[in-house]
């Protein structure tokens, strides 16, 4: 049995949670519904770093072993598409920026600005332990490169 729908619930669960929770399952259906397999260089960039998509990539993996639904749309695990997508910096937890970059690499992610939820400027990314060259992909070089900019 699921909880009741968290958007009704109190304690500001909505944006304690329910951001994360959209953002997870949706990168999930793209993911398993094959969209990123069909459209492999578009560059999707997952808001709130990607929700708890990273954290969940093993059970998701685990599923397209194990579930014929799950590997019905798609050739590979879904930790290979997710690889792919790019994260931005709107999330509260350095340790999850790392573990985007570990999954992703300093190139799949870009700063990202959630005022005023946040507030926090640029203060995540300049305290990661990450050379800065990354650090400066992150805080402008990726996007640049995306939107193919010329540097200023």
């Amino acid at each position: 049995m699921f909880p009741p729908d968290i958007r009704q619930e109190r304690f500001e669960l909505p944006l304690r949670l329910g951001f994360v929770f959209d953002t997870t399952t949706v990168a999930t259906r793209l993911i398993y519904s094959g969209v990123f397999e069909r459209y492999p260089n578009f560059p999707y960039i997952m808001a709130h770093t990607g929700g708890a998509l990273l954290a969940v990539l093993e059970r998701l993996d685990n599923g397209y072993r194990l579930f014929p639904d799950c590997r019905q749309h798609i050739s590979e695990l879904p930790s290979f598409y997710a690889k792919r997508l790019y994260y931005d910096t709107c999330s509260f937890s350095s340790a999850l920026l790392m573990m985007a970059r570990e999954v992703a690499g300093a190139d799949h992610i870009l700063f990202g600005s959630d005022e005023p939820m946040i507030g926090r400027g640029t203060d995540i990314v300049d305290g990661l332990p990450i050379e800065e060259s990354e650090r400066a992909q992150i805080l402008g070089g990726n996007a640049a490169r995306l939107l193919k900019l010329h540097p200023l």
